[in-house]
């Protein structure tokens, strides 16, 4: 079992982005909307590390990105080794509450990092008996399609997450991300402030959620195989599965639930004392 425990180096991404301490706020968000990463990260003058500025940042709608240097908001973030367990990366995402981590060579020089979704294309295989209901948060706080924006975003950061499903007349019809709130109303009042918007609907926290919100919501049932909803994820390059049952939302599944099934066999790939 030693032998079969994945490692980071097998499943990391090369893609890293890095922002100087001194760097505005407004430079980190822009890299979350155009890449998609969940972390950028700080360094010094001296180009030593300093820490990473996660997506969630953003849900404190208190900050003005333009003023806010990045070396307010980071956060100090363990460093992995290529050559660490992929269980080992779970457990420290989950003491950290990140979605991603640093990972640094034999020179101990930042060479890439390993995403929550990189754990979960890594362990597709590995529970094939699991079902979805075994692993997915139970009945995940919702949000009305007529609510507004900014009562999202205060959900979402009253309870450290960073998706909503959106349900009218007690019906699913949509979801609401952190990313949709970035992408479609924070970066565009930004741009605005610019004077770089041409045409461009600016939306504010005003706005109702089915403005912004994703119409088309990838679902599953409880009795599906976890592995099965692995590939659907990765198939469909989403974050979770809105898991329905008996035409009602009973559980979400994300990529943070499923960290939580692979951490423990960081305790397999120890050796046995002698």
């Amino acid at each position: 079992m030693f032998s079969n425990i994945p490692r980071v180096e097998e499943h990391m991404r090369r893609e890293v982005y890095f922002v100087n301490a001194e760097d505005p706020l407004s430079k980190v968000v822009g890299i979350f909307r155009d890449t998609g990463l969940p972390i950028v990260i700080v360094l010094n003058n001296s180009k030593n590390y300093l820490g990473v500025v996660t997506d969630r940042i953003v849900l404190r709608s208190t900050l003005n990105i333009e003023n806010v240097k990045a070396k307010n908001v980071l956060v100090k973030v363990p460093i992995l080794n290529t050559s660490d367990s992929v269980p080992k990366a779970a457990r420290l995402m989950l003491e950290n509450t990140v979605k991603g981590l640093p990972v640094s060579d034999q020179s101990k020089q930042i060479c890439g990092i390993i995403t929550v979704d990189d754990i979960g294309r890594a362990v597709e295989k590995l529970y094939p008996r699991l079902k979805i209901r075994d692993v997915m948060t139970r009945d995940p706080i919702t949000i009305t399609s007529d609510s507004t924006i900014g009562k999202a975003l205060v959900l979402m950061r009253e309870n450290g997450i960073s998706r909503l499903p959106v349900i009218k007349n007690d019906k699913l019809v949509g979801l609401v991300t952190i990313r949709d709130i970035i992408d479609k109303v924070l970066q565009p009042r930004t741009r605005a402030t610019r004077g770089e918007v041409a045409g461009e609907k600016i939306r504010s926290l005003g706005y109702k959620v089915s403005d912004i919100m994703t119409k088309s919501v990838i679902q599953s049932s409880p009795e599906d195989d976890l592995s099965t909803a692995i590939k659907k994820m990765i198939e469909n390059n989403v974050s979770c599965l809105i898991i329905v049952s008996h035409n009602r939302v009973s559980g979400i599944l994300t990529w943070t639930d499923i960290l939580g099934v692979v951490a423990p066999l960081e305790e397999k790939e120890k050796p046995p004392i002698h």
